[in-house]
């Protein structure tokens, strides 16, 4: 698997409460989608450490739950890099692609649990 086709199969998972409240507040950076188009691993860990500070951060519920999406997707994002830097971005390891439907926090732990595999299965490859 290509890294841009494996970037192409995932995306920041958003709950409809995060959504609404979002919305009817006015405050759009929790429910925002993320794209790491363009991005490099050094990018996606800057990233994924300004969503951990947003999360953390959080005034509310919602909003919290809006940034865990983000923390999710550039968690993924790092691990797909990192494997790509491995076996080379036309050479990931062939993962299914995570479930997106659902509870949102289990879509969260899809795709953070997606990168995480597809990084183990590329050190795995490279031990062996």
């Amino acid at each position: 698997m290509k890294l841009q086709e494996a970037l192409s199969k995932i995306h920041s998972p958003k709950g409809q409460t995060s959504i609404i409240a979002g919305v009817m507040s006015g405050d759009f950076a929790p429910i925002r989608d993320q794209s790491a188009v363009g991005a490099s691993l050094e990018s996606a860990r800057e990233k994924l450490k300004s969503a951990e500070d947003l999360q953390n951060n959080a005034t509310s519920d919602w909003a919290y739950w809006g940034y865990a999406g983000d923390v999710a997707y550039w968690r993924c994002v790092v691990n797909l890099f990192e494997a790509a830097e491995i076996c080379g971005a036309d050479n990931l390891p062939d993962v299914p692609p995570p479930k997106l439907e659902g509870v949102v926090m289990d879509v969260q732990g899809n795709v953070e649990q997606w990168g995480a595999d597809v990084l183990a299965q590329a050190r795995s490859a490279q031990i062996g």
